[in-house]
């Protein structure tokens, strides 16, 4: 059964970066972590915008932020 994308998880991924980037400043023993979730967040993301037809429909919205 294929996973469906939501538009949400977009910002799922944007929250992941932006929390790389405080701990990066505030915890750095914790960045490999950090980067580590954000990394899931992305792998999972493209994962179900790959799984849309067509892929273009959704993708193209976001494809900068893939880039």
């Amino acid at each position: 059964m294929a996973q469906s994308f939501n538009p949400k998880q977009m910002d799922n991924v944007t929250e992941r970066a932006r929390m790389l980037d405080d701990v990066q400043g505030n915890f750095p023993d914790l960045t490999a972590k950090a980067g580590a979730r954000l990394f899931d967040g992305v792998l999972s993301t493209a994962y179900k915008m790959a799984q849309v037809s067509p892929f273009k429909q959704v993708g193209s919205s976001y494809q900068d932020l893939l880039e």
